[in-house]
């Protein structure tokens, strides 16, 4: 699963790298976005999977199956990998 807990991870669509930390003692999911802004997503109910949003952006997905929403687009996220601070 692409969503680890209380650990960074890294993530990738077509065009932007993502890091995150999702904390689900708290119910929360911290983001960099490519532009070095830093976001944090709420947990909200969900049929099935996860389901993060701060009414902006939103974080879903169930398994391997990632997405991230953005003014109504979804991009799918992948590679799905430990982040690494750039030396």
């Amino acid at each position: 699963m692409c969503i680890r807990d209380s650990r960074t991870t890294m993530w990738r669509t077509r065009a932007r790298t993502y890091a995150g930390r999702v904390r689900s003692f708290t119910r929360e999911a911290r983001l960099l976005l490519p532009g070095g802004d830093r976001v944090t997503l709420y947990q909200i109910a969900a049929a099935s999977g996860v389901r993060y949003t701060n009414g902006l952006l939103e974080l879903r997905g169930k398994g391997m199956e990632l997405q991230l929403v953005r003014d109504g687009t979804a991009a799918t996220l992948e590679g799905c990998q430990p982040y690494v601070v750039p030396q």
